[in-house]
């Protein structure tokens, strides 16, 4: 089994999710839970017995598909993660007889389609499983879907040598949605719909006896003895140990001689188990914390030495949640390489060890204590980059930059920032060759220099992305496909990066379908955007899964501004990145095309040939003929992005916060003009902006009404 991160990153992703989540629930929290292992319906929709003849498993294989179902009466869980095994006392349970098939909610599963409501309003014909949290989506390229609400890892393969289990095996990690929205049933319950399903396949001849699919329950990590390997957050832990977390089995009955007992539905659970086990260096941020500063230490190395670099931070009053820290090799000089061979976060004050962890190109370590952020230590280093300088390096001495420096404050209530970057400075110790001149602008905001660079020369040959060439019109939008072509290659997580920067004109881009459409198979992948980078898991049971090179992996939608200039740009993407085996390593950069965009207008030609990161001029052949108009007219607006509360070109929950707090108090709390045509989402042509705009935001992060084109109406609203 392939998986992509490990069970202890799995939850370190977990802890990291959920400290930011804002639940989505109403009433009192539950004083207990319960998950609970039933009977699924067959791919024809009829429900399924749990008793197999004796001429059912002499003919043949026997499929039982049973579910796992989430039984509370609030809907305000952070992560859920169980895990469950096939037993028999009677019979003969080991995976030469029994084995388990994965099927996850939102994947194809029933023969036919099937019209769907669910208690958000969505609606739709599909014949996908339908998960315990989730909407279903409307989409004329694919055909209607069920997307889930939060993130998923599910599993099912033969014995699980963590556990101690030899039989067939299963488990499922669920977090609620990181933007803070948590969640809402599927249907009038949480069991409504089940989390996950499987099928329980009896092989011909299994014996008769009494077979049951239990919970596996026990410690997982013998360092963090309150952590099972069943448990649920929410408001704190949930697990049998404390008496917050009750667990259901169902039985299966294979009849024939010897066996006469009748079906029945125990609750078990298995015994614990104790495991020991010269560039240029980018303009700052116009947006960053003028009080939260980052500076690294300058070093001196010689070519084909490693140097370590600790990065500082100047924290003001701020105290510290969350960092995320990306560090391009694109953006260091000479071909010098960076990793973190020490983890380690120096800067906390008080005690514990926080390390960071790799996810992507980005860096991450909660740095929360007891849930509550830390203070900054700032005599000691936040981190520790190693730097190793090739042998081929120019002597001199070079300014470089972090790529970001992200600092979540205050998950619950969204204070989260870029921090203020200084450039750090590496001197390349030696003689410099003859004919080579090194020049360096030094101060954090001042380095201004112009590059040609080539591709990649790292990226992976055989895997090779291009975006399809388009054409639009100044002050409309166009959607850009983006194909691959993958070799032999298949794809357990993909991680895109597209900076507006690197796009011509003022042109924005955003992932208004997440969808990845470039997946052989069964199953809805989608992209989720985290920080400026785009991730999509496509593993199915943990494998990767094979590239569909007729479909697109993502279609971005470009935004080309009124006063785009008409003429052919070429634009590259940032990053693209490719995790084919989690598990041994095996990730590349692929190979990236340009794409080329044609801005349409008469009286200009403009021609811009651009290569992958290559700085370029663009050069106007005509002045545009201009006729003079004399007309009275109002001031006119930017471009309106309705939700865009904050005027940062995204759409999210900070959106909502700001709104919020003009709502509760205008006065005090001054938002722009801009904010305020953004806002008014809902209902616009009739009110001002009101709260029906803060709940259409709220709504629209969840796909549950759609707000992109100033049409959303208060009667669409899910109450």
């Amino acid at each position: 089994m392939k998986k992509l991160v490990s069970a202890a990153a799995s939850l370190a992703l977990a802890a990291s999710m959920v400290g930011s989540a804002v639940p989505f629930a109403t009433g009192a929290a539950d004083s207990s839970k319960t998950l609970e292992i039933r009977a699924f319906e067959d791919t024809a929709g009829n429900a399924v017995s749990t008793t197999i003849t004796a001429d059912q498993i002499a003919a043949g294989d026997v499929t039982i598909p049973f579910g796992i179902y989430l039984n509370e009466a609030t809907n305000d869980c952070d992560s859920i993660t169980c895990q469950w095994s096939v037993n028999s006392k009677d019979g003969d349970a080991s995976t030469a007889n029994v084995s388990f098939v994965s099927h996850e909610a939102g994947t194809p599963y029933y023969d036919a389609k099937r019209d769907v409501t669910l208690s958000d309003g969505s609606t739709g014909s599909t014949n996908n499983i339908i998960g315990f949290a989730g909407t279903v989506i409307q989409n004329t390229r694919r055909g209607d879907y069920y997307s889930s609400t939060g993130e998923g890892q599910y599993f099912a393969q033969a014995g699980y040598k963590s556990g101690n289990i030899d039989n067939a095996w299963g488990s499922a990690t669920w977090i609620t949605a990181k933007d803070g929205t948590g969640y809402k049933w599927s249907g009038d319950k949480s069991d409504s719909y089940p989390i996950y399903v499987q099928d329980a396949v009896f092989k011909k001849g299994t014996p008769p006896g009494t077979y049951t699919i239990d919970f596996a329950d026990y410690v997982a990590d013998a360092e963090y003895p309150d952590n099972m390997s069943c448990m649920i957050e929410s408001n704190g832990k949930m697990t049998t140990k404390n008496g917050k977390l009750n667990l259901k089995s169902l039985t299966i009955t294979i009849e024939g001689e010897g066996n006469t007992n009748p079906p029945a539905t125990t609750t078990s659970t298995t015994k614990p188990v104790n495991n020991t086990t010269t560039t240029t260096t980018k303009p700052q941020n116009p947006n960053a914390k003028s009080d939260f500063v980052v500076t690294p230490a300058d070093v001196k190395g010689k070519p084909g030495e490693t140097v370590e670099v600790e990065v500082y931070a100047k924290a003001g009053s701020h105290k510290v949640g969350q960092y995320v820290v990306r560090l391009d090799n694109t953006d260091l000089p000479q071909g010098i390489t960076a990793s973190l061979d020490d983890p380690l976060c120096y800067a906390v004050k008080g005690n514990g060890n926080y390390k960071f962890e790799l996810l992507g190109d980005t860096y991450y370590c909660s740095t929360l204590s007891s849930g509550d952020p830390t203070e900054v230590n700032e005599d000691e280093p936040v981190m520790i980059f190693t730097f190793k300088i090739p042998e081929t390096a120019q002597p001199g001495t070079y300014d470089w930059n972090l790529s970001r420096f992200h600092v979540v404050e205050d998950g619950i209530n969204k204070i989260e920032f870029d921090a203020t970057i200084n450039p750090g400075k590496i001197t390349v110790e030696g003689d410099v060759t003859p004919g080579t001149t090194t020049t360096t602008t030094e101060g954090p905001k001042t380095t201004t220099t112009t590059t040609t660079a080539t591709t990649n020369p790292n990226a992976q040959k055989d895997f090779v992305v291009t975006p399809a060439d388009v054409e639009v019109e100044p002050g409309k939008t166009v959607d850009v496909e983006v194909y691959a072509k993958a070799g032999s290659h298949k794809v357990g997580q993909y991680v895109v990066r597209l900076d507006n920067a690197d796009l011509p004109q003022g042109i924005t881009a955003s992932l208004d379908d997440p969808l990845c459409y470039a997946v052989k198979g069964n199953g809805n992948y989608k992209f989720d955007l985290l920080g400026d980078t785009y991730y999509c898991s496509t593993l199915s049971s943990g494998d990767p899964t094979e590239v569909n090179e007729d479909e697109p992996v993502m279609i971005f939608t470009f935004t080309v501004p009124a006063t785009a200039q008409p003429g052919t740009y070429t634009w590259n993407l940032s990053r693209f990145h490719v995790v084919e085996d989690g598990i041994n390593k095996i990730e590349f950069d692929a190979t990236i095309n340009p794409g080329k965009i044609v801005v349409k207008g008469e009286g200009t030609t403009t021609t811009t040939t651009e290569t992958p990161k290559t700085t370029t001029t663009t050069t106007t052949s005509e002045a545009p003929k201009t006729t003079t108009t004399t007309t009275t007219t109002s001031s006119q607006p930017g471009d309106v992005l309705y939700g865009d509360v904050n005027c940062d070109k995204r759409v999210n929950i900070a959106d909502v916060v700001v709104l919020n707090k003009w709502l509760n108090d205008a006065k005090s709390y001054d938002m722009s003009a801009q904010g305020k045509i953004n806002a008014n989402c809902c209902d616009k042509d009739t009110t001002d902006v009101d709260s029906n705009d803060s709940q259409a935001i709220i709504q629209s992060i969840v796909h549950l009404v759609d707000i992109s084109k100033g049409t959303c109406t208060s009667a669409q609203l899910q109450k």
